[in-house]
């Protein structure tokens, strides 16, 4: 079992970390950045949480942001797709998967 960390603003940082080990693999979640104050709550929990918990690996459960690995080279960062992105994945390989059938029938009534 990996232990997720969620938090809020700075003032949740005391309590919703509690319970985390340190120095291991910790998950976050990245579904509720929506605007630009998400964003710099977001920010500032994870610099607060790798500082407390220096994580060997986090998991980052959505798209992942870039600054992560970044900022954070010495810590192995896994990302998994949330259901919307696997969601919109299987969307498109539909319709490719369509697409192919089209032109594969097409290319038989040709013959």
């Amino acid at each position: 079992m990996i232990p997720t960390a969620g938090f809020a603003g700075e003032s949740s940082w005391e309590w919703c970390f509690d319970g985390l080990p340190k120095n291991s693999t910790v998950a976050i979640t990245t579904n509720t950045l929506n605007d630009k104050e998400a964003h710099r709550l977001f920010v500032g929990g994870v610099n607060a949480m790798v500082k407390k918990f220096q994580p060997t690996a986090i998991v980052v459960c959505g798209k992942c942001p870039e600054w992560i690995a970044k900022k954070f080279p010495d810590i192995q960062v896994v990302k998994i797709k949330n259901y919307s992105e696997m969601w919109h994945e299987r969307e498109r390989m539909n319709k490719l998967n369509g697409r192919i059938r089209r032109i594969k029938r097409q290319s038989k009534k040709e013959k």
